[in-house]
């Protein structure tokens, strides 16, 4: 998308993103379709990971 290399594959947020919506599944005990409705911040931290700034 225009930005320069950082050493990772292509797609590579994709099983990443997957591992933190598992884990916020995990812990909160909602579905998916239940948590589309939540801010990010929510999600990330059910995962164990802090806010996005």
């Amino acid at each position: 998308m225009g930005q320069p290399p950082v050493g990772l594959p292509d797609h590579a947020g994709y099983p990443v993103g997957l591992r933190i919506v598992d884990a916020h599944l995990a812990v909160s005990g909602l579905t998916a379709a239940e948590s589309t409705a939540l801010p990010a911040e929510v999600v990330l931290a059910n995962a164990g990971l802090p806010a996005a700034r």
